[in-house]
């Protein structure tokens, strides 16, 4: 008897794939009105005077539950994150420019203004938020892809100005990934 054996080869996988997908933490937002008159256009400011930027009337404060229709202002998060919104409010430039008492809507002096912003569903005043010159800290915490309102109460300094001339400020407001 005669065997024959035949040598079968065996094929295998000896390589695969594997598909990475990576999505950044992509941080994006827009802020409308891109440009603020208080009091309106062509309105002039009076001294130690809050104004809030309360579409309704600048010279009532927001209720004790902050309403949207209360915030002039609409953040647009349309990042991949949470994010953290910082706000800060400048001193004024040209005119008489006011300069930023960094104490808040309450603290105002010769040449100084206050200001403190406030956002949808906050307790007014439990939650006024001091915007500073510079180097103000997180306003809204761990803000999710959504938009949401917000305004400011801003006293003007507490003596008269020497001129009529408008004077601005441009106010920063940045985006940071929540941590």
């Amino acid at each position: 008897m005669l065997l024959f054996a035949f040598a079968v080869p065996i094929f295998a996988d000896t390589s695969d794939t594997v598909v990475v997908t990576a999505t950044p933490a992509f941080i994006s937002i827009s802020v409308t009105p891109a440009t603020y008159d208080i009091g309106g256009s062509g309105a002039t400011l009076l001294p130690n005077t809050t104004y809030y930027a309360n579409p309704g009337n600048e010279t009532t404060a927001p209720s004790a539950t902050v309403q949207a229709s209360e915030c002039a202002f609409t953040i647009d998060n349309t990042s991949t994150v949470d994010i953290d919104i910082t706000v800060n409010f400048p001193h004024f430039t040209g005119g008489d420019a006011m300069q930023n008492s960094g104490g808040g809507y309450t603290v105002n002096g010769v040449s100084d203004f206050g200001v403190s912003g406030y956002v949808t569903g906050d307790t007014w005043t439990d939650d006024a938020f001091t915007f500073a010159n510079s180097g103000s800290g997180v306003f809204i915490d761990a803000l999710s892809a959504a938009s949401i309102k917000f305004g400011w109460a801003l006293l003007t300094q507490s003596d008269d100005w020497d001129s009529g001339t408008a004077m601005t400020s441009t106010v920063s407001i940045a985006a940071a990934l929540d941590v």
